[in-house]
Parts: structure tokens; sequence; C-alpha cells
């Protein structure tokens, strides 16, 4: 029955891609590796994986799973019809699982080909956190998470990386699956190697228990007539290309090449060439009854403490005719009339030739569908399947806020927060659902109050050493109920981990309110992919670009000194980016992060400093409600200026934020003493959020010519009012200049463009020209001061006129020992050196 069903997948799966990209659409698909899965799918959705089981779905197969969802009676044909056509029809299949477009099907994006197993293992390791914090749901206690990946996969680094970690922490509740065809998107995965032997050795060597399925039935009979193991040893020193083209080669071939010595050539000597050839295509990963046992002795490895990996041999493309085990399988998205008789022919299709050449679709027979969801209901209901819960925390004690709506000495935004976790954690009411998150940077991040065994840092294992640290009253404290994760030096680990506790609410229906600190210049640069896969996933929680900007980790140069993750950060859908300078901004964001992550899949990016300044309490100008909004909104005022200081002064608008709003205001202090030049200041807390909901509304108006027009805060914020303004940030220039469109007069933005480097805070904004001395000098220049009142002002300021930068080489330039030389110079001395 089992491989009807599969065979019904290969079919309809080729009908489905094919047709999807008649005419030359150009639409894509993948036809061969849901081939290669379509019998393990079989036996894990009809016997093993409950809709309390996670499964990891490799995302090239997803056309298998679409077509097996039609056989069901999940899909209309109409809806399958519609495979990648979506951008106008709610019902249209995502190219491969993404949650965030196909919200009740898929658990999680893995089509970024290594993300899956790495979130996979953050997720097994969630499970065993909840059941040691005692929070995790009673029908959620013997679930496993099975992962599917290839061969190929493993290739990308964070498709292994976490592996010691599943076995450290004896996740029994892990099962890996590798479809070992033996083939990626080009050729052979190891030409002059054996993937199989060598992924065995990784997963041996990091502790895992490992099953291999590499051959099916047909080989039993020569492995009991193999009593001198020579099978084996020829299999030993087989290359994987060899290997993969064997499959494809006739009986003679494979009896000369593969049973090549008498000892071998006795083992099959009563096997024909055409029992030869079956028996190279009958590989493990396509035997109903070895897969059967395979999952039988990993679903009961769960008392070992040790996660699993089954290690299957599998043909790309099996049963696809001209496309079975070739190199070019994997981009094969359109097969031709003639193909698809072939096809049908393999498969034993109830078709004409006419029909398959027209790409017609089977239905499963009434027996077919009957026994697919009786299966199903045994195991809870159909899958893939998302359950959609809603989850709801308590709100905090108001005290827990109180604190940082007062003035702040000498403290950063980074310690503000760090304060403020320790308080969050602590809460009776919210504590247990906050989670900090660190890749290893927690005393930087002024973290080591958390510590403590009132906090301290989690471990599934107990600590029996002494660390160095044993007898001081700062030591880090690892215990089953510690709250924080300390995620070693891996960013990858750790946004995996804001992943698996920032969707909890999908996939346990707990809600979890994670906070991830890592170094921002590590962040979106190292990252992105993961976080994009995180937003995908329906994440919810706070990433915190600590130690951010451009030059306020001053002394760690180039590499460290983050200019643009707040840009990045502007172009995900679902986060909002904040810049706090102070300490009633950072709990402003937290808390109104938290009420909105409570009704929607939202992450916020915080950017936080280690700059230590004093931190102004709240302006009066607001109340404590409306300077909320107006800091989520994405600016406020610190003071306004009276029409009649206005009409009496000359004015500008300074725009600050983050560490550098300190230094805005310095400048206003400058302009009004040495200057008489009076300013507004204004605290922007996101330049993103301004331009996000400008856009929108432009947007908006365009195309309702006829209904009156939206405004958007930030337009009602500037208003027509045509002051100068300048704005200067620790971030690229770019970022200020988002709100451009909507101030009317004049415009200066500072930033930091270009490559970092170490020197003191101080120099380094001297040299970036975002001090407060340059703030001063746009402001004159942008007011039309005279050409010799800007002279002797860049004197008295010490602003720097020219400046040299050896990290850029411009057109018509060499870099020779580091100094910049004309290409025409560099050939004259080239020349006079040949000379």
């Amino acid at each position: 029955m089992e491989a009807r069903i599969a065979d019904l997948v290969r079919w309809n799966m080729c009908s489905m891609v094919s047709s999807a990209n008649l005419g030359g659409s150009g639409l894509g698909g993948h036809i061969a590796t849901g081939m290669a899965w379509a019998e393990i799918f079989e036996v894990g959705l009809n016997h093993f994986w409950s809709t309390e089981d996670f499964v990891y779905y490799q995302g090239h197969s997803s056309p298998a799973l679409y077509v097996r969802s039609w056989l069901e009676g999940r899909f209309s044909l109409e809806r399958l019809q519609k495979f990648r056509r979506e951008a106008f029809s709610d019902q249209g299949l995502s190219s491969y699982p993404h949650p965030l477009l196909m919200h009740d099907y898929w658990n999680f994006p893995t089509v970024s080909m290594g993300l899956g197993p790495l979130n996979a293992i953050a997720l097994a390791r969630f499970l065993t956190y909840c059941k040691l914090h005692k929070i995790l749901p009673e029908q959620y206690t013997n679930s496993r998470v099975w992962v599917f990946m290839g061969d190929g996969e493993t290739d990308e680094p964070e498709a292994l990386s976490s592996l010691s970690i599943a076995a450290r922490e004896g996740l029994d509740n892990l099962v890996f699956m590798v479809s070992c065809n033996l083939q990626r998107l080009d050729s052979t995965v190891r030409t002059n190697g054996r993937i199989i032997q060598e992924l065995e050795g990784k997963f041996r060597g990091a502790g895992w228990n490992v099953i291999k399925v590499v051959h099916g039935g047909k080989w039993d009979v020569l492995y009991e007539r193999d009593t001198n193991a020579a099978l084996l040893k020829r299999f030993s020193t087989l290359l994987d290309a060899d290997a993969q083209r064997l499959t494809v080669e006739t009986g003679a071939q494979i009896r000369q090449e593969l049973f090549n010595t008498p000892e071998l050539a006795a083992l099959v000597e009563d096997f024909t060439d055409d029992d030869l050839v079956a028996l190279m295509k009958d590989t493990g990963g396509h035997d109903f009854q070895k897969i059967y046992n395979a999952f039988m002795a990993a679903s009961v490895n769960n008392t070992t403490g040790k996660p699993t990996v089954i290690l299957f041999r599998t043909i790309k493309g099996k049963r696809g005719a001209r496309i079975e085990a070739a190199n070019g399988t994997h981009s094969e998205k359109f097969l031709s009339a003639k193909d698809m008789v072939q096809v049908k022919d393999v498969l034993g299709m109830p078709l004409n030739d006419q029909q398959a050449g027209e790409y017609g679709y089977v239905e499963a027979p009434s027996d077919v569908v009957a026994y697919i969801n009786e299966h199903a209901t045994k195991l809870g209901g159909p899958r893939p399947q998302r359950k959609l819960k809603e989850v709801n925390w308590t709100d905090p004690d108001p005290k827990v806020w109180a604190p940082y709506w007062k003035a702040q000495k000498d403290t950063s935004t980074t310690l503000v927060l760090g304060d403020l976790l320790k308080r969050l954690v602590r809460d009776k009411q919210l504590g247990k659902t906050v989670v900090p998150i660190t890749p290893d940077e927690g005393r930087t991040f002024g973290w080591i109050g958390l510590y403590g065994p009132a906090i301290g840092v989690y471990s599934a294992v107990p600590t029996e050493a002494r660390p160095v640290d044993h007898t001081q009253t700062l030591k880090v404290h690892e215990m089953a109920k510690g709250r924080i994760l300390q995620e070693g030096i891996s960013e990858a680990q750790g946004m995996a981990s804001m992943t698996a506790w920032g969707t909890a609410h999908h996939n346990i229906g707990v809600g979890m309110i994670p906070f991830y600190n890592l170094y921002s210049m590590f962040g979106f640069q190292r990252i992105h992919d993961i976080v994009y896969n995180a937003q995908d996933s329906g994440c919810r929680g706070f990433f915190c670009g600590a130690t951010a900007g451009g030059t306020t980790l001053n002394g760690e140069g180039l590499q460290h000194q983050d200019r643009t993750s707040y840009l990045v950060a502007g172009t995900m859908q679902n986060m909002r980016a904040y810049e706090p300078a102070f300490a009633y901004h950072v709990s402003t964001v937290v808390k109104n992060g938290m009420k909105e992550m409570q009704a929607k899949d939202i992450m916020y990016y915080m950017m936080l400093f280690n700059e230590n300044y004093d931190h102004q309490a709240p302006p009066e100008i607001y109340t404590p409600e409306a300077l909320e909004e107006a800091i989520m909104k994405g600016a406020h005022f610190l003071n306004r200026l009276s029409p009649e200081q206005r009409a009496n002064n000359k004015c500008v608008r300074l725009l600050g934020s983050g560490p550098l709003l300190p230094l805005t205001l310095q400048a206003q202090k400058v302009l009004e003493e040495k200057y008489g030049v009076l300013s507004e200041v204004v605290a922007v807390t996101s330049y993103t959020e301004l331009y996000r909901e400008g856009e929108e509304c432009y947007r908006w108006n365009r195309k309702h010519p006829g209904e009156p027009p939206r405004v958007p805060y930030v337009e009602t914020f500037f208003g027509d009012d045509d002051i100068p303004t300048v704005a200067h940030s620790d971030w690229v220039r770019k970022v200020p200049r988002l709100v451009a469109p909507w101030i009317k007069g004049k415009y200066d933005v500072l930033g930091c463009d270009g490559c970092g480097r170490s020197d003191l805070r101080s120099e380094l904004r001297k040299y970036f020209e975002i001090d407060a001395e340059n703030v001063v000098y746009s402001a004159l220049y942008l007011l039309g001061e005279s050409p010799s009142t800007l002279q002797q002002a860049l004197t008295d300021l010490g602003c720097i006129v020219e400046r040299s930068d050896r990290t850029s080489c411009h057109e018509g330039e060499v870099m020779v020992q580091g100094e910049r030389v004309p290409v025409a110079v560099y050939a004259e001395r080239k020349k006079a050196a040949t000379a």
C-alpha cells in the first residue's frame, strides 16, 4: 500500500512541477528530492510522526508533501495548480516550507540549507529545558524532533556545528535523517571519497548514536553468503562517484566492476544481469521494512542519553526514468512529454501516453485515501500541520519600570538593559518567560550580576567540577534550573536558541520572551540568514546588538565597529529597530515591545552601547503616556523653542540618537553660548520606524487619490517648519537620510561611512565628523554664515578639513605599502625600477 502511495506522490509531483513551468514560466521547483524521500515519508507519516512531534522537512521536498496533502483530500486540485503562485492568492503554495506564507501548514523554514539541523538541535534542547523547568505541557513529554537533511547539505557550516551540544546535553529526543544519495546540486558530494563513512565518523566522534541503512533487502542473501566479509571490504574501497554511476549501469558492467574478484563473483554467479541492475537500485532508503526498523531503533533510543542519526542510502530522482541518479537531476523542474511517458511506464500509472504527455494527475483510489486518513488519525491528524495557539503572558509588576524614569549617573544602555533583565527575570508574574541569551559575552554586557544562584546559567548536565572562580562571590553558577543560555562563541547557535524559545507559542503553546545580546557587528553581518529564518518561523523576542555603532566600541577597530545593522534591521518586515539613548528609552522599548509581542509575531532589534555617560530624566514637555508613544513612533523633543525665540534668533534643529545624544546637547550649548544660535534637540529613537510609517502613508495616499490623505507621524513631527536641521549618527549617513523626504528645510547628515579603526572615541568622532564640534559647524553652514565666519569656525572648533583614508582605494589609484599612489605615478616608478 505504501509503495503505491509513494509512486502516486512521485507521479503527481512530476505533473505539478512540470505543468507549473509550461511555456517557460520560470517558476522553478524540485522533483528529484521528493522522489528520494518518498518511501521514508510514508513510513514516518503513517507510523511514527505524531502531531506532537516536530519534523523539519527538507526544503526541496515540499512538492512531495503538497501532492500528498492533495491525495489525502486536504488540498483541492485548484490549489495544487497554484504551486509557486502566491502574489495574489492566499491559497498559493509556497516554493519551500515557509510558515510566514502558509502559517497553518509549515512549522519550520528549512530551505536555507544547514539552518534546519541547527534550529532543530536548539528546539530539542528547548524541550529539555522546559521539562527541567517544569513548564512543558504534558502532551509534549515524549515528543521527538525529526530532522531531514541531505548529504551535500552537511557541507554547510551550520549543519553540523552544534552536534556536540546535542550529545553533551543528552538530547535523546532528537533524530537526524540524512539522505545519502551521494549527489549535490552539480555533481557527486565526495567524488573521490565516501560520504556515508565520513558522516558516520563525524557523528560518532561527536557522541551520537549512528544507524546506517545502506542496502535494501535484496542484498541480504549476499551478506549471508559472504562469510569472509569480502563484500564489506569491497564497499569500503568503492568511491562515491563509482557507486552513483553503478546505480544506472548495465548488469554486465556492474558484475565486472563491483564484483571484481573470484570471491565476489561467486556471490552473484546465480544473478542475471537484470538481477544486478535491480540489486544496485535496491538501496536502504527505499526499503520500507528497513526504514521502519531504523525508525523503531531510533524511537527506543530515548533512554540512551544520546541523539540519533540515521544515514539512509537513497537515489536522487528515484524511479524518475531519465533523471534517476543523473548529476543534473536536482535542477530538473520540467519534464517533457516524452519524459512523462517514460516515468508513467516506470511507475505503472493508469494513463495512456497522451494523458501522460499532457501532465495528467492521478487521484488516489478510495482504499489509499482511507489508509492515509486512518493512520493520520492514529497519530493525531494530518501532517504537516501547524496548530495556531493563542498565548498571553502576565505583565510584570509596574514597579519594574519605575527606576528608569529617573536620571541615571555614569551608565550605559548596555548596563541599563542588564539591570532591567535582572528585574524581569526575578518578577514573580513574568519571570519564567524571560530568557537571557548570550554567546559568551555576558561580562562585557554587565551580566555578571545575573550569573548568581538566583538566576544562573542553564546546564542540562549537573556541574561536578570546581571552576577557578568557585570561591568568589561573583561567579558563574551553572545549573539545571539556570535561566541564562550561555551559548559559547557561536552567534549562530545563539540565534537558533532565540528562534526555539521565541517560537515556543507556536510549538508548545507556551509564551517565552528571549533577549539575545551579542556583539552588534557579529549580528546581521554574520547571521542575517538565521535572523531572516527566525522571522519566517514567527519568532518573538528582543535581538540586542550590544557594543553597537561605528565609534562607541572604539578600541576594537575595523572588524568590530558596526555601522550598518540599523539599516539592515529596517529591511526586516516583522522587526522594529530602536536606538535608545537614555534609560527611559530602554525601558519603554522593552515594555511596549512585550505588549506587541503578545499579539504579533514580531522581533525588536535594540542597539545598545557600552559607553558610560549621564542619562537624563524624561523631558517635562510630555506626559508619560505621550512620551512613550513618541518614543515608539520614533522621535521626541528634548526641548521646544517658543515662537518668540524663533522670531528673534537664529535657530536650528539638531537630531541626535544613541550615545551621540549627549554630544547633541553639548553642540546645543556651544551654538548658543558662542554663536548666539538657539536650537531644538530631537531624540530620534528609530529612523526606520519613522520611515516605515511615512512610506506606508505615502503609498496609501498615492493609490487613493479621491480620499483624505493619511498623515504619518514623521510628517506631523517635523511639520512645515523650514528650520535648518543637522543630524549626526554613529551609523552610516543613509540612516538619518531615511527621514529626508519629510524635512522641509535644509538638512545635513553626519555619519560613520567607511571602515572603522581603533582610537580614542573623541578622535574617532572627530575623524568621522560626528562630534559636537562638527554638528556646530554644520549648523553654521546651513544658516548661511559668511565664508570668513565659517573658516574661523573651522579653526576655533578644531574640525579637520582634509582627511586621508588608507582603507579606500579610489579610481585611478593603487595601494603601495599602505600609500595611495596615482596610477600614472606608479607606472613611472615601475618603469624606473625596471630600468
